[in-house]
């Protein structure tokens, strides 16, 4: 029971994760500015969850849509330390 809790609790604050930005220069630019129809392309959207057989790691699958109709969706693989709440994107289709 105990470890059903923190795995929900976990599976918060990686949905959590998953919205904010990645740093901090952004998040007080972002705060300081009301939400625009372009910020709906930077949130991504958790998916599939694969927790580790001693739960200290969640494997993350993260989609991002694409600017166009019928554009390609950007796909993230991402391990999350769940001790240290760490994201590490180990693989992307996303182009730079």
């Amino acid at each position: 029971m105990n470890h059903s809790i923190r795995l929900l609790r976990t599976a918060i604050t990686l949905t959590a994760l998953a919205a904010a930005p990645l740093n901090l220069a952004s998040q007080q630019r972002l705060a300081q500015r009301r939400f625009q129809p372009e910020d709906l392309f930077r949130v991504r959207r958790v998916g599939t969850i694969a927790w580790s057989p001693d739960g200290l790691y969640a494997a993350i699958e993260l989609t991002r849509p694409d600017h166009t109709l019928g554009g390609e969706i950007s796909n993230e693989i991402a391990l999350l330390n769940v001790k240290s709440r760490a994201l590490h994107v180990l693989s992307s289709n996303a182009t730079t």
